[in-house]
């Protein structure tokens, strides 16, 4: 019997069992899981006193992505990367929030900003850095140059939190690989159920829509522009209108393909994504001890 014939089987499991490993995410997000079950309200408004009191879970995970290995992340599944990169920068969120919290009216940003806005802590998104590996990161680097650069999924502008109201909810679990698509869709789903995200003005002939979709709408362009839908808007706003028309009710779609109507961007919300009542803390504190 030829010995190549034997070997050559074995060898391709062994190479079969070594990718199917590499391809798994062994990655625990049981911390940041109990941070999101203790502060987060079912409208996705957060804690922050509760977290501010106990934020040892919290900066347990952030250790844990400071620690991650990025030979180990590399052979992560698509999926599973984006997963971590959303969850990491709504930890890190979380962490500048409570390192500011109460948050302190800056002048200067009041002028422009709620004060009892992220906007108010002098670098929150762009001069502050977390550890993430081997890199120090801000959250703008991270949204921009790796979610958004790295990855075309133009959903995640649903999912990433900038601790104010006028962003999707936080959802009271982590994101995971396996459950992306589905956690994508329910956070645009959600979003677009708020009023002051989207509604329609059918005497005014007018849709009114979420400034994220102005901000991020070239996102959207290669994965969801029509063929012959919305021919009046330019291709932005086309690809925009397609993917929002998407996750609406039927009437709600229906009035976007039928009738003539003009987009307006609403201003957004930068205030706290406080939960309020914060003194009815849910049952869930213990799971933070």
């Amino acid at each position: 019997m030829n010995p190549a014939k034997i070997c050559f089987p074995a060898i391709l499991l062994i190479w079969m069992s070594v990718t199917a490993q590499n391809d798994v995410c062994a990655f625990g997000y049981e911390d940041y899981s109990a941070v999101l079950k203790t502060c987060v309200d079912n409208d996705g408004y957060a804690d922050y006193s509760v977290l501010k009191n106990n934020p040892v879970k919290l900066n347990k995970f952030l250790d844990d992505i400071s620690a991650l290995d990025k030979t180990e992340f590399d052979n992560w599944k698509e999926e599973d990367k984006i997963a971590f990169w959303i969850n990491a920068y709504n930890a890190f969120v979380l962490k500048v929030v409570l390192d500011h919290y109460p948050i302190k009216r800056n002048f200067l940003q009041s002028m422009f900003y709620p004060e009892n806005s992220i906007q108010q802590i002098p670098g929150a998104f762009n001069k502050i850095k977390f550890k993430v590996m081997s890199d120090k990161l801000t959250l703008d680097k991270i949204e921009r140059d790796i979610l958004r650069k790295q990855f075309h999924e133009p959903r995640i502008s649903m999912a990433l939190v900038r601790a104010c109201k006028g962003c999707p909810p936080l959802r009271t679990e982590p994101y995971s690989g396996d459950n992306l698509d589905y956690q994508l869709n329910d956070q645009a789903r959600k979003f677009l159920l708020k009023g002051n995200n989207f509604s329609i003005d059918k005497l005014k002939s007018k849709v009114y829509i979420s400034s994220l979709y102005k901000w991020f709408g070239d996102d959207f362009v290669y994965e969801y522009m029509p063929e012959e839908k919305f021919q009046n808007f330019g291709k932005t706003e086309q690809a925009i209108l397609n993917f929002i028309a998407s996750y609406l009710d039927k009437p709600q779609r229906q009035y976007l393909l039928d009738y003539d109507f003009s987009i307006i961007y609403l201003d957004f919300d930068w205030s706290l994504n406080e939960r309020k009542n914060t003194g009815t803390q849910k049952e869930h504190e213990n799971d933070s001890n």
